[in-house]
């Protein structure tokens, strides 16, 4: 499993959540919106979850949860990076929606992982 946070700033940023694109989406309280897709790796044969939540905090600021995991294969759960691979898709995907609004992200905050 790979876990990272990101922050976003910026004019009017609850905008993101219509702009959003996943595979399932649901709110489970206010201001807190999840999302959940499945992509599959050749690499190593396996499908990959992963998820997003969007904190939304204020008008112009959220924090992004991402998580990916399941992409292991064989005795071992080899992932050959495949979980960090999709967690940097999803970063970069938050960075270009953030560069077409001139929001500003933060993308190398602490690993969830480590606290």
């Amino acid at each position: 499993m790979d876990a990272y946070s990101i922050r976003i700033e910026g004019e009017r940023v609850g905008e993101i959540i219509d702009m959003v694109e996943g595979d399932f989406k649901f709110q489970p309280s206010a201001n807190v919106y999840v999302y959940y897709s499945e992509k599959y790796y050749l690499r190593n044969d396996s499908n990959l979850l992963s998820s997003f939540i969007i904190k939304l905090q204020g008008d112009n600021i959220c924090i992004i949860d991402i998580i990916a995991g399941g992409g292991g294969t064989g005795l071992f759960g080899f992932t050959l990076g495949a979980e960090t691979s999709r967690v940097n898709e999803v970063i970069r995907y938050f960075e270009a929606i953030c560069k077409e609004k001139g929001w500003s992200i933060e993308a190398d905050l602490k690993n969830l992982r480590e606290e």
